[in-house]
C-alpha cells in the first residue's frame, strides 16, 4: 500500500516501483491496483502504472479491512480481523512456547496482527459517545522533532486510563519545563502513594539523558569511584556486597537497579493504587540517584549546567523530595536552590 498527500508524490512513488519491478525482474498487474482519494475533492486524479491508468474505487480492502473514502473507522472490523489472525496462526508458533523459535512467533506477530490492529488506526479521528472528536495522542512515524508530542492538552478529570498521573506529569513537562511548582503541582483526586512514583519513574527516564550526556567525558580511567566532593565517596549496592565502582557503572547500575524495582509486579503491581509499604522503598531510590547529581555537579559541571538549562531536572528533583521528605536536607549537597526555595519546599510538606 502506497500513500500520498498529492499527485505528484504517488506518481513519483510509482514511478520507483516500476523501476524496482524491472531491477528485480517482476510484475506487477497495474488492473489489481486501486486508488482511495480519502476526503476526496473535485479533481479527478490520473495515475498510471506500466501506462495503464489506475482505477479509483470508494471502498478498497487492505489487510482485510474495508476502508472508505470518507474516512470513516472500521474499528469492529479491524479488530475482528485482528483476532482471527492471531487464532489461525496459533498452529504456527504465534504462541511462541512448544519449542517453537520465540523469532518465528515475533515475525509473525510483527507481519500479520500488529498491522490489522493498527491500520487506519494512527490516521483517524475516533467518534466519542457524545458525538465529538478525539485525537489519538501518539507521535507518527515521521513527526518532526518541533511537533514531538505537541499535542493539545487536557485535564486530569478527562484522562480516563490507568496511566493518567503519568501521562499528566508529561504533559506538564513539555507544556512548560521550567514551571517547577506547576509540574509538581499534585491534582485533586490523585493517590499521593502514585504521585511519588510516577514522578521518581519519571525522574529515572529523564536521567538516562544524563548519564549519556557523561558518558562523553565520565569513564573507568578518569573517575575510578563514584564521588561528590572529598567527604563523600559512595559504594554500589548494585553487587552482592556493596564495593567501589567508577562512576559510570556507578550510574548505569543505579538507574538498573531504580528500574527493576519500580516496574516490579511484587512491589508495584498498579499503576492506580500502591501500598505503603511499597511507597516507602521510594526514599532509598531517590538517595541513591540523587548522586548521579552530585556527581556530575562536582566532576561534570559543564555537562551538567548544559543538561540542567533545558531540563531543570536537578532543581524539580530537589524540590520533590524536600516536598515529600523522601531526602533529609544534609544529604541534598548540590546548591540549585536558594534558603528560600527550600524552606518553601518544606512548608508545602
Amino acid at each position: 500500500m502506497l500513500c500520498a498527500t498529492s499527485e505528484q508524490d504517488a506518481s513519483t512513488q510509482l514511478r520507483i516501483i516500476e523501476s524496482c519491478t524491472k531491477n528485480d525482474r517482476v510484475k506487477i498487474n497495474s488492473k489489481k491496483n486501486e486508488i482511495l482519494l480519502i476526503n476526496k475533492k473535485s479533481k479527478e486524479l490520473n495515475l498510471e502504472l506500466f501506462n495503464e491508468k489506475i482505477s479509483e474505487k470508494q471502498t478498497i480492502k487492505h489487510l482485510g479491512i474495508e476502508r472508505q473514502d470518507r474516512n470513516t473507522p472500521n474499528v469492529v472490523n479491524r479488530i475482528s480481523t485482528a483476532r482471527a489472525t492471531m487464532y489461525s496462526l496459533m498452529g504456527a508458533g504465534l504462541h511462541g512456547i512448544n519449542g517453537v523459535n520465540p523469532l518465528i512467533s515475533y515475525k509473525l506477530w510483527r507481519t500479520f496482527v500488529i498491522p490489522r490492529m493498527l491500520y487506519e488506526g494512527a490516521a483517524m479521528k475516533m467518534k466519542m459517545a457524545d458525538g465529538s472528536t478525539a485525537v489519538l495522542r501518539r507521535n507518527r512515524p515521521g513527526t518532526k522533532a518541533e511537533m514531538w508530542s505537541k499535542w493539545s492538552d487536557i485535564a486530569y478529570e478527562e484522562m480516563d486510563n490507568t496511566l493518567a498521573v503519568q501521562q499528566y506529569i508529561q504533559q506538564a513537562i513539555n507544556k512548560d519545563v521550567n514551571d517547577v511548582e506547576g509540574i509538581l503541582n499534585q491534582p485533586d483526586g490523585v493517590d499521593e502513594g502514585v504521585w511519588k512514583y510516577e514522578h521518581l519513574r519519571q525522574f529515572c527516564m529523564e536521567l538516562n539523558g544524563l548519564s549519556v550526556k557523561l558518558q562523553a567525558e565520565c569513564n573507568p580511567e578518569t573517575c575510578t569511584q563514584m564521588t561528590a566532593t572529598e567527604q563523600w565517596i559512595f559504594l554500589c549496592a548494585a553487587h552482592k556486597t556493596p564495593k567501589e565502582c567508577p562512576a559510570i557503572d556507578y550510574t548505569r547500575h543505579t538507574l538498573d537497579g531504580a528500574a527493576c524495582l519500580l516496574n516490579s509486579n511484587k512491589y508495584f503491581p498498579s499503576r492506580v493504587s500502591i501500598k505503603e509499604s511499597s511507597v516507602a522503598k521510594l526514599g532509598s531510590v531517590c538517595r541513591r540517584v540523587y548522586r548521579i547529581f552530585s556527581h556530575a555537579y562536582f566532576h561534570h559541571r559543564t555537562l551538567f549546567d548544559e543538561y540542567e538549562n533545558e531540563t531543570n531536572l536537578c532543581k524539580r528533583f530537589t524540590i520533590f523530595v524536600t516536598k515529600y521528605n523522601l531526602m533529609s536536607k544534609e544529604n541534598l549537597i548540590v546548591p540549585i536552590l536558594d534558603d528560600q526555595e527550600l524552606i518553601e519546599g518544606e512548608s508545602e510538606a
